[in-house]
């Protein structure tokens, strides 16, 4: 805003000082919005990086309990792999075990974490409870859980 500008160059460029200053509060207006705007993208961008930590965190806690195991494979799963490990009367079960071309009697040796017990029904409709492991690493975090 040109608030003393001689009257003739105000009308040779139509200049209005109600419309500037209208036209001065919208760009403020604007930047005020882009400020928001940037200011909750760099928060959420530290939120991923939280997350990102986080998840580097359970990574290198699930690497560091990783065990080998070694058996005779007693069924292969959607789900997994049961196997009966040498000298164990019971079988455990390892999630998210790539079958790789393995079948049933087939003797393995497989890096897994301990992880909650595995609960299954067979066709008789009673339930048995094993141990469990997997041998995927955590999932990583999505971009819409990260929102």
């Amino acid at each position: 805003m040109i608030p003393e500008l001689p009257p003739e160059l105000r009308t040779k460029l139509h200049y209005d000082p109600d419309n500037a200053k209208a036209a001065l509060e919208n760009e403020q207006r604007e930047i005020s919005a882009l400020n928001v705007q940037r200011a909750a993208e760099l928060a959420q961008s530290k939120l991923s990086e939280s997350q990102e930590k986080q998840y580097q965190a359970a990574v290198e806690l699930w690497q560091k309990s990783l065990a080998t195991i070694k058996g005779k494979i007693q069924q292969i799963t959607e789900d997994g792999i049961f196997l009966y490990r040498e000298n164990d009367t019971h079988p455990v079960f390892i999630k998210h075990a790539d079958p790789g071309g393995y079948v049933d009697g087939d003797i393995v040796s497989i890096q897994a974490a301990p992880c909650a017990a595995y609960q299954y029904g067979d066709v008789r409709g009673s339930g048995s409870t094993v141990r469990a492991f997997d041998a995927a690493p955590p999932p990583r975090p999505t971009p819409e859980e990260k929102k």
